[in-house]
């Protein structure tokens, strides 16, 4: 990871910290309002759709708790998921074996 900091994405429905992916616009103005009144400045909240995540700039760290089953196509998902990550960054999910 970044020694300066991480890129962090969570896909689904909480927010984390720099750069997340995911989570109502409510939720995305929370989040953005208590990263400033933590004194966050490189902080980002988005919603994107992850069937296009962005390959760069590459991701340390991308979550997914409850989220992938959720997905039209969850292989494309997952995919799109490997080519976000940096070389050594790490993708954490936990899910269900509904479908």
């Amino acid at each position: 990871m970044r020694e300066a900091g991480a890129c962090v994405a969570d896909l689904g429905r909480r927010v984390f910290f720099n750069g997340s992916v995911g989570g109502s616009m409510d939720a995305i103005a929370t989040a953005t309002a208590e990263a400033e009144a933590m004194g966050l400045p490189n902080s980002r909240f988005e919603v994107l759709d992850v069937t296009r995540l962005p390959s760069e700039p590459k991701l340390d760290l991308i979550t997914a708790f409850d989220a992938i089953h959720d997905q039209a196509d969850p292989a494309a998902v997952l995919d799109n998921i490997r080519r976000a990550l940096a070389d050594d960054g790490l993708f954490v999910m936990i899910d269900f074996k509904f479908s």
